[in-house]
């Protein structure tokens, strides 16, 4: 029970700081991000390339209603207005569970199963870039 307990205050309290990294007392962090991508965005353009923002989303929620839908369309909103090129890789993920995904119980992060279906998500999308680039 006590396992079950952590793993749900640990979820709420990850919810919770990921919610206000994009408003709040983050609102200058989000501000400065958007003002790094505008110009990583500017530079690549410069070199004759396409910047591509990808979206590896939080490895929660995957089998029901993902629970950073808010700040992710916050984010795509603001990458469609300045034209940056991005690509979501939860549609990829969605429905396969969430334990399969992860490195460990202990740590959430995208395990070889996970990185697999992004690159099989991404491929498509920047062999598309390149092939667009090129003269």
């Amino acid at each position: 029970m006590r396992d079950r307990v952590d793993t749900w205050w640990t979820s709420r309290e990850t919810a919770r700081w990921y919610r206000e990294m994009y408003s709040g007392e983050n609102a200058l962090g989000w501000r400065l991000t958007r003002d790094r991508l505008r110009e990583m965005h500017r530079r690549t353009r410069a070199q004759g390339a396409e910047l591509l923002v990808v979206r590896w989303p939080l490895l929660v929620g995957l089998d029901g209603r993902y629970p950073f839908a808010d700040v992710d369309g916050l984010i795509a909103a603001f990458l469609d207005a300045e034209g940056i090129a991005r690509h979501d890789l939860l549609p990829a993920l969605r429905g396969r569970g969430t334990e399969p995904l992860w490195v460990h119980p202990v740590d959430r992060h995208p395990n070889e199963a996970a990185h697999r279906l992004a690159a099989e998500s991404l491929l498509p999308v920047v062999r598309r870039l390149g092939e667009a680039a090129r003269p």
